[in-house]
């Protein structure tokens, strides 16, 4: 974010099937469970 903010072109990568990362969640059932983020 901070190097697009200065005008660097940025590439996102996401190594799983779904986007999110530390920031992603898991759903089981009716409940759903975030699986990070430690540092947001």
């Amino acid at each position: 974010m901070t190097l697009a903010k200065y005008g660097y072109d940025v590439e996102v990568l996401e190594q799983n099937s779904s986007v999110g990362g530390r920031n992603a969640h898991i759903k089981l059932g009716e409940y759903n469970f975030d699986i990070g983020p430690t540092f947001f």
